[in-house]
């Protein structure tokens, strides 16, 4: 029970910050939209990526957000410029944290090499 407890914990603090990048971005590109937009538009952009997709979710994630901020009046040029900017600023980040912890794995090339040979075996 306490595992749940904090696997919804930390669920719902993942959320937050994203709607809170997202909203951050509303007042960068002058959105006049509420917080709540910012959840429907992280909702909408789950649900669209969750859909097969090309690597890294190019097309869905840009469909998605224009179809979300198409909801709140948003007009699908200034939708699309946003979905480009987020995307780049969140696959950013995904890099940076994944290199900056690259160092701290105890795997080499061999290794995987190895393992992806075990897989087709």
């Amino acid at each position: 029970m306490k595992r749940l407890l904090y696997l919804l914990f930390l669920s719902a603090a993942v959320w937050i910050v994203d709607a809170a990048v997202i909203y951050s971005m509303f007042l960068a590109f002058s959105f006049d939209l509420p917080i709540v937009a910012a959840f429907v538009v992280m909702v909408i952009l789950i649900a669209g990526i969750a859909i097969p997709t090309a690597p890294g979710f190019i097309g869905n994630w840009h469909y998605a957000c224009i179809l979300g901020l198409g909801l709140f009046g948003i007009a699908k040029p200034e939708a699309f410029s946003f979905a480009l900017v987020y995307h780049f600023l969140s696959m950013l980040v995904v890099i940076i944290l994944g290199v900056s912890f690259l160092p701290f794995n105890k795997f080499s090339i061999s290794d995987l090499t190895g393992q992806m040979n075990k897989e087709i075996k």
